[in-house]
């Protein structure tokens, strides 16, 4: 974060205030307005302007006149970057009329604001990490939306995804055909980006629109043991049943696979739910006389 300090020799130094910006990765530039022209914006005084994130204006009230302190205030209320006021200055109409915006903030001396800034310093930097992942993902073309989120899901872009995260999408959002983003990588086999989803809150038991599946009963679909195995392990739902009546024991029994029947059936999976049809795990196995899997599930009725 790029910190602009205005401060003013008849005042206090702000050591202890950059010292506590600079402990949290922020950059500060100080302006002494006494050396900065009343009448005119030189470049390296606009340059500073526009690389901050946050501006910090600490002066007498006899620079209120200045011109260079009028632009200045007025280029980062206009850009909507958040600013720290001192009481010293608001007494002008200008910059009272200031204070009802949401970015503007006021404080009555060093020490409320050091603890105004140390209070919330982490939320500061969290805004900062979604203002910036945001303007990533735009130089790159990129639109910050569910389905394009879900597509670099989908690709195993984890670069990006983390962008996306850092730019404020909700890990339990939604494409636009009503898929949760962990069905999605189940869905496309990608283990690596469902252990991801996981690790920062997916809600393991989210179930799709489309399907009516959760993302246990995906990767059942797709015969994928490995991320059958990770899910169960981190606890999914193996007696969900899906709007057709199914369960993942269900589906795995009907494509054959003994392996994640196994999986299944040996962590708590019930073999005599029954679907729409009124058969449950035990009587496809059953019908189909799949001793084998018939044999697993007997052994724990």
């Amino acid at each position: 974060m790029n910190w602009l300090l205005f401060s003013s020799q008849k005042f206090e130094k702000m050591d202890k205030i950059e010292e506590l910006l600079l402990s949290n990765d922020g950059r500060c530039t100080i302006i002494n307005m006494e050396d900065v022209a009343s009448d005119t914006v030189d470049s390296s005084f606009f340059y500073s302007l526009t690389h901050t994130s946050y501006a910090i204006f600490n002066i007498p009230l006899e620079f209120m006149n200045h011109k260079s302190f009028l632009f200045a205030l007025g280029f980062i209320i206009g850009k909507e970057i958040p600013v720290f006021i001192s009481k010293n200055i608001i007494k002008s109409e200008f910059v009272l009329d200031l204070l009802n915006d949401d970015f503007v903030t006021d404080f009555s001396d060093l020490q409320n604001l050091y603890n105004l800034l140390e209070k919330n310093l982490p939320k500061y930097v969290e805004l900062e990490e979604k203002k910036n992942a945001l303007k990533v993902l735009f130089e790159k073309g990129i639109p910050f939306t569910p389905d394009c989120f879900s597509f670099q899901i989908a690709k195993n872009d984890l670069e990006l995804c983390e962008l996306f995260l850092k730019a404020g999408m909700d890990i339990n959002e939604r494409d636009s055909s009503g898929t949760p983003f962990l069905c999605y990588a189940a869905r496309n086999g990608k283990i690596d980006m469902v252990q991801w989803l996981l690790e920062n809150g997916a809600d393991i038991d989210a179930v799709s629109n489309d399907r009516g599946y959760s993302a246990v009963m995906d990767a059942v679909w797709k015969s994928n043991v490995q991320i059958v195995e990770l899910l169960v392990n981190k606890g999914a739902n193996l007696n969900f049943v899906s709007r057709d009546g199914q369960t993942a024991l269900i589906l795995a029994t009907g494509s054959e696979n003994f392996q994640i029947c196994r999986i299944l059936a040996e962590n708590g999976a019930d073999p005599t739910i029954k679907d729409r049809m009124g058969m449950s795990s035990i009587d496809y196995a059953t019908l189909f006389k799949k001793e084998e899997i018939l044999n697993l599930y007997r052994e724990r009725v």
